[in-house]
């Protein structure tokens, strides 16, 4: 089976990276390397060409000897997602779902399907994702889970009392 990340059995790594070309063409993108590999490997080894990948197009190779300066790039890293999963540990499943109190079921059934289907961990299986993405957008799949069982939950308890109410606990035979 093909892997995303493997090529000629090759594990590879990106390092984000601006490429100022002889020409002074200024080029923003991803420099792939090896796995374990540094930027100075990646521009010190023998092989006459790199392989880049701009943020805005395709994959190229570039020859070394057109390549004029090279600066690495401090991609800043995402906000505390852990602490914002904490942040949500009010746990309020209207909230959680977008609704407000009193909608009808169908409306909650909706709002659920349409959360759901964001934060699907197969929805996200074959992208590459930094871990501490994988486990906010696990989380939220939880939460939202739970989110709609407590007022399916809460649904069901309305029926079954509704249901109660209707008919009566005891009827006479005389009428």
């Amino acid at each position: 089976m093909f892997e995303r990340n493997r090529v000629d059995n090759v594990d590879q790594g990106y390092v984000s990276v601006e490429l100022v070309l002889n020409g002074g063409q200024i080029l923003v993108g991803k420099a792939v390397i090896a796995a374990g590999r540094t930027i100075i490997d990646f521009l010190n080894n023998t092989a006459a060409f790199v392989e880049f990948e701009p943020y805005d197009g395709d994959k190229t190779f570039l020859a070394k000897s057109n390549i004029r300066s090279v600066r690495v790039l401090q991609v800043p890293k995402g906000t505390n997602l852990a602490g914002r999963l904490r942040d949500l540990d009010g746990f309020d499943p209207w909230q959680i779902l977008n609704l407000q109190r009193g909608t009808t079921w169908e409306e909650t059934r909706i709002a659920y399907h349409r959360l759901a289907k964001i934060y699907h961990p197969d929805r996200y299986a074959t992208a590459e994702l930094p871990e501490e993405v994988k486990t906010y957008l696990s989380g939220m799949a939880r939460r939202v889970n739970a989110a709609y069982s407590a007022l399916e939950a809460a649904q069901a308890q309305k029926r079954q009392y509704a249901g109660a109410k209707q008919e009566p606990i005891y009827t006479s035979g005389v009428r």
